[in-house]
């Protein structure tokens, strides 16, 4: 089945010689996996390995087989020239991380436009601004609005974070956060990129506070695995 839909890139890697295999999060079809064969070799081709680089938009018409297997594309073209977001060492390092996040958060079968939106959104809002300390822990907070386990911070005062239930408790022997960790949750979920400048957060804090997502996700994603680019990030913002 032709189908033609936008999609942005999460992860490619090389196959034999000359052939690539991308993971892009399509807007219609959930995450898929495509077989680009004989892109990096010698020559005029007619889809070029450039496009295939984090968060890259693109508009795709591809061969969907639904069978679980390696799709096929069969025309790529760029759906958005960003300015500095590929560019920019600590940007490209953000979207690097970020782009393992959501590949190992997403669910192969997930179809979902509003999840979509919001990566969309987001690399746009990077690409355009240049506050950016805060951005990858904002984005992995607001993302799991997406996956399922947006924490539950209806029991106000509750002085602990179990990371486990996802709520607010008195005490708990789960993995948790509390003191300022908590305050700091508590003001971003209540931030948006545009704000996320008023929370307030030391470098200490911020690996803690991403050191505490990542372990998050871990614990109710079944197979999240710690991105391998985690250390790049922390040495960038060293």
């Amino acid at each position: 089945m032709l189908v033609k839909t936008n999609a942005i890139v999460l992860s490619v890697i090389k196959y034999g010689e000359s052939s690539l295999i991308a993971r892009l999060l399509t807007e219609n079809y959930g995450l898929r996996s495509y077989m680009l064969k004989g892109v990096r070799s010698p020559g005029k081709k007619k889809i070029r390995p450039g496009y295939f680089q984090p968060f890259t938009q693109l508009e795709v018409v591809a061969s969907h087989k639904d069978k679980g297997s390696l799709e096929t594309l069969r025309e790529v073209r760029l759906a958005h020239h960003y300015q500095s977001l590929q560019t920019d060492i600590v940007k490209s390092s953000l979207v690097m991380f970020l782009a393992e996040v959501v590949q190992y958060g997403v669910q192969e079968t997930d179809d979902d436009p509003d999840l979509y939106d919001f990566i969309i959104r987001a690399a746009d809002w990077l690409d355009e601004n240049e506050d950016m300390a805060s951005f990858h822990i904002v984005f992995m907070l607001h993302l799991t609005r997406f996956l399922g386990f947006y924490p539950d911070f209806s029991n106000e005062g509750a002085p602990v974070f179990d990371l486990v239930e996802g709520e607010l408790v008195e005490n708990t022997l789960n993995p948790s956060a509390s003191g300022d960790l908590l305050d700091i949750l508590s003001s971003l979920m209540e931030a948006g990129f545009e704000n996320m400048s008023s929370v307030r957060m030391n470098r200490g804090q911020r690996v803690r506070m991403l050191n505490m997502l990542v372990e998050y996700y871990q614990i109710h994603l079944h197979g999240f695995r710690k991105p391998k680019s985690l250390d790049i990030l922390q040495s960038v913002f060293h």
